[in-house]
């Protein structure tokens, strides 16, 4: 609970110092039926505050309507790039267990 909220937060701070406006975070559709931190409400209230304060620092997700699937085959990254990837919830490394795993392995079969 919270990470992405902090890391958001974090990287506002670094664009700030950094003479950057705006601070784009990876949530593509369907995040939010797994994430609250992925729902359009969050995303909208994440916005309002940290671009309340000083500096006006804006939050965006540009991913946010497309699935993780669509988002690749735009990219143009390659498979073999995305086999040095992970996205673990529990560890530093892959667990293979936990969601993000899981999610990663069923997208890359």
């Amino acid at each position: 609970p919270s990470r992405n909220e902090l890391r958001a937060t974090f990287a506002s701070a670094w664009a700030l110092g950094n003479g950057c406006s705006e601070v784009l975070i990876g949530t593509v559709a369907g995040d939010g039926d797994i994430h609250r931190d992925g729902t359009a409400w969050f995303l909208q209230s994440l916005d309002a505050l940290i671009s309340g304060q000083e500096g006006g620092i804006h939050i965006a997700a540009p991913a946010f309507a497309m699935t993780t699937e669509a988002l690749i085959e735009a990219s143009g990254i390659t498979r073999d790039v995305l086999a040095g990837t992970y996205s673990c919830h529990r560890s530093s490394f892959p667990c293979g267990e936990c969601g993000g795993c899981t999610k990663r392995d069923q997208i890359l079969r």
